[in-house]
């Protein structure tokens, strides 16, 4: 994550990481379960409970 914002900034961080560690970006649906929520006000990486 902090690869990303030293390179590129926090705008567009989403595109970058993607295309940086191969992950594909979907629009957002409600019943999708993210595994790990990446903060950007906080840079932080977490694990949510649901």
């Amino acid at each position: 994550m902090m690869k990303i914002i030293k390179e590129f900034g926090t705008d567009n961080f989403v595109d970058f990481f993607c295309v940086q560690f191969g992950f594909n970006v979907y629009p957002y649906d409600e019943y999708i379960i993210a595994d790990y929520v990446i903060d950007l006000d906080t840079y932080q990486v977490y694990k949510p409970t649901y």
